[in-house]
């Protein structure tokens, strides 16, 4: 009989899902992808007024949290700007990045970055006070969404925060795909759950608790194994009595990916030893 892959649940934006799908099976999982967020633009005056900052030179340092605030950013600048002014007015200034997948997609618009060692909120803040970044005035360019940590992290350390909203994070309009995922949920056939933000997990057990199956929804999760990116996010499951058995040091989805197969490496020696 042939053994089964294990089955990977996978939550992510829709417009981010293939291309883990794809770094999943490559790694030989039966991949689950369900589209617990979607990202929707704002039409946000806040983003306007900071354009004429960027523009005057009065911002020291803009920070984006996510490929997807590089994205809106550059689109919605464009409304008023060539992409190439935009592009040079960030390079004046100076570019912080969380996470290494946001410096590309800054990269790619021509954008030079720097990251810091931790990719969450708390190690951006960690990275301000550590480098002494010069300049007082920063924005944040990110989701609407966004924890109210890293404002208040920066302003204790005496930074005037400029906070942008550039998009909202919410359920999908469509839940069906949801629904069915659920169902396979309370049956047992995922075998590791991958959550890649705070903001998912309460996604994913609201929706359960909307459906009537948070019960079983976290009897499942009790017996797969549960990955997490970041410290925020592992956090968050262990503050709703899930238990995390993987969340790498670095937050992006191959790091979880290799930590994930590390874990499975040394399952495979022990058992292979009994």
């Amino acid at each position: 009989m042939v053994k089964r892959r294990p089955r990977l649940a996978i939550f992510r934006p829709k417009e981010k899902l293939p291309e883990s799908v794809r770094l999943a099976e490559a790694r030989g999982y039966e991949v689950l992808a369900v589209p617990m967020l979607e990202t929707r633009p704002r039409d946000e005056p806040r983003f306007a007024a900071f354009l004429e900052t960027l523009e005057e030179g009065a911002v020291d340092v803009v920070v984006f949290t996510s490929s997807n605030g590089v994205t809106y950013a550059f689109h919605g600048a464009t409304r008023t700007m060539e992409r190439e002014d935009f592009r040079d007015a960030l390079n004046q200034a100076r570019v912080v990045a969380i996470g290494t997948v946001t410096r590309r997609a800054l990269e790619h618009f021509g954008v030079q970055a720097e990251v810091p060692l931790e990719f969450s909120s708390r190690g951006l803040v960690e990275h301000f006070e550590r480098t002494g970044v010069p300049g007082r005035r920063v924005a944040l360019l990110r989701s609407g969404q966004g924890s109210p940590e890293l404002p208040e992290g920066l302003r204790s350390l005496g930074y005037r925060v400029r906070d942008v909203p550039l998009y909202d994070v919410g359920l999908p309009d469509d839940l069906a795909p949801a629904r069915a995922f659920f169902d396979r949920v309370a049956r047992g056939e995922v075998d590791v759950f991958a959550f890649l933000s705070s903001k998912t997990v309460h996604n994913f057990l609201e929706l359960a608790a909307t459906l009537g199956m948070e019960e079983a929804v976290r009897a499942s999760l009790s017996r797969a194994t549960v990955a997490a990116i970041g410290g925020p996010t592992k956090e968050t499951l262990e503050g709703e009595g899930i238990s995390v058995a993987v969340a790498p040091p670095k937050a992006t989805f191959e790091d979880l990916l290799d930590a994930l197969a590390s874990m499975r490496n040394v399952e495979w020696r022990r058992s292979s030893l009994k």
